[in-house]
């Protein structure tokens, strides 16, 4: 068994997160805390469709 480092997509349509808008797709974006290192950019994921931006 492999480890992976960092964390998997969630499963947006399965989980229903954007309502009835489609698609609803995961993005990564950027997770609004001051990085600890200036060349590390802590990211997060979300589920989004069209302009709208959803916690998985």
């Amino acid at each position: 068994r492999l480890s992976r480092v960092g964390s998997r997509p969630p499963c947006c349509v399965c989980e229903q997160r954007c309502g009835g808008c489609a698609p609803c797709t995961a993005v990564q974006v950027r997770a609004g805390v001051r990085p600890l290192c200036a060349n590390y950019e802590p990211v997060r994921w979300k589920c989004k469709c069209g302009d709208a931006v959803f916690d998985p």
